[in-house]
């Protein structure tokens, strides 16, 4: 057995914050910063804001992992993980779920009653929340399960049939239902009802009351389609994330030929009703990996692109490998703005959140050097995590770049009702950020910090 370690460390740390336009810079202060994991590989992918100021995460973990002094052990090759932490980044409680195989949490949103609402997926045969017990129909199957305050799970739900299958994404509506976005390959089931078309690929998305009842289930099919993301509107329209190639059909409409992959966001109704998508053009084999709304309702939606990606006569090239596009639409579909983010190497656009005071924050990865904004900043290693941030008319306003010598990834992002900003993903063996260094046990561990933009 690994041996544990206490892997949770905190320290109040300063960051510069490189700035387009006047003032050249300013300083980002970061409140916290831990990281937690054992000898195995340990990854945070999803994060959301707790109502007291506290975050939920989900991810995965492998062999014995330290969160402070809970210690859990993964029953197979990789576990789920939830758990929630205070406003000062202090371990409240940490479960996990998992069998013999691969399984991992993705999305998390918070839930009326302080608890929280997780997907993902799963390859082991079985995997127990607490006492809810969830069978695998296939390769890999979804699941949605509710925790409470304390931890606990309330509800657990399968989907899925024979093929890969995965839930992405969770948001939660002021009712406090849950939707989740995922995607199924070939129809399956969710409950005991039949769902998706068995010719092709489906984006599901799925509305559930807090007491775990389906209220709505809604798919796109097409030859090639992700659910990536999803986010609530102020109106609680659902605005569902991902990527189309070939023939693709949202709602009744007729069905539209993509011969490349593209990135798409499309709007339903809060009663699950179909009402728009917009795609972005040119040979770009993108994907849209996450979705924000802000309080006055306008879109942001943020991914990748290969080539060339268009939106209206905004054009750009990827100036390597993958290049990171954010962009802006109205409530209406009308898109406002397309913004890039890249440079030489493999750069990535993966998590989002809108600001309390309207615009987004976004987070991914970069390598060796990027353009942020008009400044060209150099990753310190392999690859470095980033934050950006946007106006609501796509004028850029902040980028930090955040690392070590190694890979640091971060895959998520929150703000807070404070102001605050958090990141959360995962770095290999050691990470700077600022003048504090975390160390690793062993391969990858999570990491998760709050700063103020």
């Amino acid at each position: 057995m690994k041996t544990p370690r206490t892997a949770f460390r905190f320290a109040v740390i300063s960051l510069l914050a490189a700035l387009s336009g006047p003032p050249a810079r300013a300083e980002t202060q970061v409140l916290w910063a831990l990281s937690g994991g054992g000898e195995g590989n340990d990854k945070i992918r999803g994060m959301a804001a707790a109502p007291d100021g506290g975050l939920f995460i989900t991810g995965e973990i492998s062999g014995a992992t330290d969160l402070g002094d809970i210690t859990l052990e993964s029953a197979g090759q990789l576990d789920i993980v939830v758990a929630k932490l205070s406003a000062k980044g202090e371990p409240v409680w940490a479960v996990r779920a998992g069998g013999d195989k691969i399984d991992r949490g993705y999305g998390v949103s918070p839930a009326p009653d302080g608890g929280c609402y997780v997907t993902g997926h799963f390859q082991s045969g079985t995997i127990r929340f607490g006492e809810h017990e969830l069978i695998n129909a296939g390769d890999y199957d979804g699941f949605l399960a509710r925790f409470d305050a304390g931890g606990a799970c309330l509800w657990a739900k399968r989907f899925g049939g024979a093929a890969y299958d995965y839930g992405h994404g969770v948001a939660t509506d002021s009712a406090g239902c849950a939707v989740m976005a995922g995607t199924l390959a070939g129809a399956g089931t969710l409950e005991d009802s039949a769902v998706g078309d068995a010719k092709g690929r489906n984006a599901l998305l799925a509305k559930f009351a807090p007491d775990g009842k389906t209220v709505w289930v809604t798919v796109a099919t097409g030859a090639g389609i992700s659910g990536h993301n999803v986010a609530i509107g102020p109106d609680d329209a659902a605005y569902l994330c991902g990527f189309v190639r070939g023939p693709t059909r949202f709602g009744g409409e007729p069905a539209k030929d993509f011969p490349v992959q593209e990135a798409f966001v499309a709007r339903h109704t809060s009663g699950g009703g179909f009402e728009w998508a917009r795609h972005l053009g040119g040979e770009s084999n993108g994907l849209a990996t996450s979705v924000a709304v802000d309080a006055e309702g306008r879109v942001y939606a943020a991914g990748m692109f290969q080539g060339e990606v268009s939106m209206g006569k905004t054009r750009f090239k990827s100036l390597g490998e993958h290049d990171v596009w954010i962009a802006g639409f109205s409530d209406l579909g009308d898109p406002l703005w397309l913004r890039r983010i890249g440079g030489p190497g493999i750069d990535y656009g993966l998590g989002l959140t809108p600001m309390r005071n309207g615009g987004c924050a976004l987070t991914g990865e970069i390598a060796e050097s990027a353009d942020l904004g008009g400044k060209t900043v150099a990753s310190a290693g392999a690859r470095d995590a980033f934050v950006a941030v946007f106006s609501p008319a796509g004028d850029f306003a902040a980028a930090s770049p955040l690392g070590g010598k190694d890979n640091d990834l971060s895959y998520a992002i929150a703000a807070t009702l404070d102001g605050a900003l958090n990141l959360a993903g995962a770095f290999r063996n050691e990470t700077t950020l600022g003048r504090h260094s975390l160390k690793s046990g062993g391969g990858n561990d999570l990491f998760v910090c709050r700063l103020l933009p």
